[in-house]
């Protein structure tokens, strides 16, 4: 059993590396039906761009990563301004923790207590300051844990759904004990100690619906905000970051 969990804790720690790795750090259009870039690299952290009217449809969107590779990005239009171009967000450009526990440590009780037991006994130890990313933390652990758990409830209750790859959101929900499942689950896939913009807040909330829309997504935000699970950075009303006193 310990060296299951070994096993085990070094892969969420692995993970949530992973995710930082995932920052983008610049961003390019490609046109689908052409070798040659439309707009060639954007700006540090792009999350948004402004299209010419009637292309919106005719681009993929690519984000590079720490380690310089190019992934393809999910781009949300926003609603069509007087001028005819096209405004969009730019999904996943911004770090989300998407390590997902496998449900049969909660099958089994005993399995259940260790993984626990394990993970208490690694906080006495855990030296990382509050808010900071910088080395991995037992709250990597809990948080994994504790979205397994909320998964569970949401995808009963048909808010979630599973692929493959990861899980979304297809409805947001209008009950307050389901929003409180739904907006904690959200709050622990925020990398711990990482600044977020609002912008960039909303942009992560998309990357968590299947359909993604922009009033939704803002309000998914406001929601964070709403129960403290994201709090303002001192001395600045520009970014937020993860709350780990709110969610622990």
């Amino acid at each position: 059993m310990d060296g299951e969990l070994s096993g085990l804790l070094s892969e969420i720690e692995q993970s949530t590396k992973h995710s930082y790795e995932q920052l983008c750090t610049a961003v390019r259009m490609v046109p689908i039906f052409a070798e040659a870039e439309l707009f060639g690299d954007g700006a540090c952290g792009a999350i948004e761009l402004a299209l010419p009217a009637g292309s919106a449809g005719g681009f993929r969107a690519e984000g590079c990563n720490l380690d310089g590779s190019w992934r393809e990005l999910r781009h949300v239009a926003l609603p069509t301004p007087p001028d005819g171009g096209q405004q969009c967000y730019l999904l996943h450009t911004v770090p989300t923790l998407t390590y997902a526990l496998s449900a049969e440590w909660l099958s089994d009780p005993k399995r259940e207590a260790a993984l626990w037991r394990r993970t208490r006994d690694l906080a006495d130890l855990d030296t990382r300051p509050l808010g900071s990313h910088a080395g991995w933390s037992s709250f990597d652990a809990e948080a994994a844990m504790a979205r397994l758990v909320l998964a569970q409830l949401l995808v009963q209750n048909r808010y979630i759904v599973r692929s493959v790859s990861d899980e979304a959101f297809i409805a947001w929900p209008s009950r307050d004990r389901h929003q409180l499942w739904a907006t904690l689950w959200l709050a622990l896939r925020l990398l711990p100690g990482f600044e977020y913009t609002p912008r960039e807040l909303e942009c992560f909330c998309g990357c968590h619906l299947v359909k993604a829309e922009p009033s939704l997504m803002h309000a998914m935000r406001a929601e964070l905000s709403r129960r403290g699970l994201v709090v303002p950075i001192i001395d600045s009303d520009q970014t937020l970051r993860l709350s780990r006193e709110q969610v622990s």
